[in-house]
Formats: C-alpha cells, structure tokens, sequence
C-alpha cells in the first residue's frame, strides 16, 4: 500500500501491520486498530492522520511509526507497560494531546520537534533517551517523577519550558535543558546524586 491512495484503515482480525505498510499514503485521515499486536516501523509515516487510538494489545509504539504526519492531533494510548521506539511522532507539528499514563520507557527523539504540545506527564516512565523532546517549542511543563535514568539533551531547545519536575533522577545529564534557561521559572529535583 505505499504511496497509495487509500483513505481509511479499519483493521478487526489483523495481528501485524508491516514495516512502512502505509508510509506516505498522504490520503490516510482515519485509522482503527482492533485486535493488532505489532506494527512495524514507519507503518505509517508521512500520512495525514487526524487522530490515533491504539488497542491494549499494543505495548510498542515502533520507530517512526507516525513520525512526519502533519496533521496528527491526539493519540490514544491503551496498552499497558508501553514502549514508545526511536522517533516515533518525530516532527509531528500538530500533534497536541497524547495520554502517556501507561509508557515506561521513550527511546531517543521520540517527540522530537512536536511542537504543539504544552504539557507532558510522565507518571510511570522510567528511561527517557538521548534527545526525545528536542525543540518542542511550545512546552512549558515537564514533570517525570518516576524517572530514574535520562539521557542527554532530552529537552534541548524547548524555549517556553517554565516548570520541570523530576524526582528520582540520579544524574542530571550534559545539556539537559540547553536552551530553555530564558523561560524556566521552576525545577523541583530530589534525590540527585553528586
């Protein structure tokens, strides 16, 4: 289906989607995924998807999944114990409300340049990698209380940052939050260790 001309995906007894599937069918505005398991990476890049709902059986976004759709608004995230892979929603302009209260681990450049989201709570996360919010232009809180292990550069260039909460961070890495010492007003850390 690459680069086809397809509008609607309605999947029911489909339990994997491959790689790139979907990639630039810039015509995709809807998708559901009933029963899926796996769906591999950039299944859906470079589409014109409004809106995302993911099933509970789906506990790893794939890298690039949905990265580069312009038109991405909300995602709905229902699985438990959640993954999200390696630029996943990388560079999705729109995109303004995702529920990340199941996903413990965001690999690298995850939501790097999503520019429309305010606010992230990360109430279970545990792992964050090396640039996952980079330039995220319009964020102004942050908060990761469950966070153990970041990498760096995680918040690199998020110039409207005013408030980051982070409490069980060990190690606060190189260029955390360059960029962003304009606009911060609040960082509430505890147990950093020297």
């Amino acid at each position: 289906f690459y680069n086809s001309s397809i509008k609607s995906i309605f999947v029911k007894n489909v339990l994997n989607i491959g790689a790139s599937a979907f990639e630039d069918c810039e015509n995709i505005t809807k998708i559901e995924l009933d029963n899926l398991i796996n769906v591999g990476p950039s299944a859906f890049k470079d589409t014109n998807i409004e809106e995302v709902i993911l099933n509970k059986n789906i506990t790893y976004i794939s890298p690039q999944l949905f990265a580069s759709c312009d038109k991405l608004k909300k995602v709905v995230l229902n699985g438990e114990n959640i993954t999200i892979g390696d630029a996943s929603f990388s560079g999705d302009d729109t995109l303004e409300s995702i529920n990340l209260n199941n996903v413990v681990k965001i690999e690298k450049r995850a939501f790097k340049y999503c520019k429309a989201i305010k606010e992230y709570n990360l109430a279970k996360v545990k792992e964050i990698g090396s640039g996952a919010f980079i330039n995220n232009l319009e964020l102004e809180k942050f908060s990761a209380n469950s966070i153990e292990k970041i990498d760096d550069e995680i918040l690199f260039g998020c110039r409207k940052l005013k408030e980051i909460y982070l409490n069980k961070v060990k190690k606060i890495p190189d260029k955390f939050i360059n960029g962003c010492y304009f606009s911060l007003a609040k960082m509430e850390l505890k147990e950093i260790d020297d």
